[in-house]
């Protein structure tokens, strides 16, 4: 069901009279992103029992990854990665937050409707019939982080124009090839290759050769580097006798992924900004 939310909202159109603006949807990712605190949610995108749309609530979160345009139901979010502003002259946004679409005022947010196309709702349906789809957030010890679904707009479905993700900047054709981030944006593509293949470890041997690698290909030292010094902690994660770990559980793991992944945002960041033209040059055909 998570294919079938995020290819239906997929090309959609929020409209929000009140405050004269729309906006198009050129990709979703739908994701389980509840989570507790002191035995509270933390969520704030759980539509109340007045929205326009029983159980479907656009809004805007902020949350500890930042601020987010999304469509909240009971169940899960879809975040907007990519959109289009359509009251004002051409402007693309890439990334999840979507500022020029601020949603966070509630009584903005119930009157917000949603317009969605005809083939992606088909195609949903379609989906949602097929019983013979595999389900595959950033807790990287956990499996649902790697059941991620993400549907894009025909209109910007070519790769050049879909938003760079964790997992896929590795393949980023315009960064420097011995950069700090090209090789660790390899060890996450890896172990993502891994879980989803339904071999959840990481072979000690992956470590190592990508510190071989990008040693031979830098001119300059890479020790004295913040990712290269995370990528020692995790090799002390192995034991001398051992050849991998387990992936899925580890949590002493998980904490150095996740600083490492706070380290390659500003890289993502800027290979996002050419799918904004790449959005841009879409629409302009």
């Amino acid at each position: 069901m998570r294919y079938s939310c995020s290819r239906a909202l997929e090309g959609s159109i929020l409209l929000n009279g009140s405050i004269g603006k729309a906006l198009l949807v050129n990709c979703v990712e739908v994701v389980e992103s509840f989570r507790t605190k002191n035995g509270g949610s933390m969520c704030t995108s759980i539509p109340p029992e007045d929205t326009k749309y029983k159980n479907v609530y656009p809004t805007t979160i902020t949350d500890a990854d930042g601020t987010k345009l999304v469509i909240g139901t009971k169940k899960f979010n879809a975040s907007i990665t990519s959109s289009l502003r359509l009251h004002a002259p051409f402007n693309s946004e890439v990334g999840p937050s979507a500022m020029s679409f601020n949603l966070s005022d509630s009584s903005k947010a119930k009157v917000t409707t949603i317009f969605v196309k005809g083939s992606a709702w088909k195609e949903a349906a379609e989906i949602a019939r097929n019983n013979n789809l595999y389900q595959l957030r950033t807790r990287f010890h956990q499996q649902s982080t790697y059941f991620l679904c993400r549907a894009s707009n025909e209109t910007v479905g070519n790769l050049a124009a879909r938003p760079y993700t964790i997992y896929t900047l590795a393949e980023w054709d315009n960064g420097n090839d011995n950069a700090d981030y090209r090789t660790a944006f390899k060890l996450f593509q890896t172990i993502t290759i891994n879980v989803i293949c339904g071999n959840p470890r990481l072979e000690k041997y992956t470590i190592s050769s990508l510190c071989n690698e990008w040693k031979l290909c830098n001119e300059l030292k890479v020790e004295g580097t913040a990712v290269y010094h995370i990528f020692q902690l995790v090799l002390t994660q192995f034991s001398d006798d051992t050849t991998f770990i387990i992936i899925i559980g580890n949590k002493s793991l998980n904490h150095k992924l996740q600083k490492l992944a706070n380290l390659l945002a500003p890289a993502i960041t800027k290979a996002n900004r050419s799918v904004k033209q790449a959005v841009l040059q879409a629409y302009a055909r």
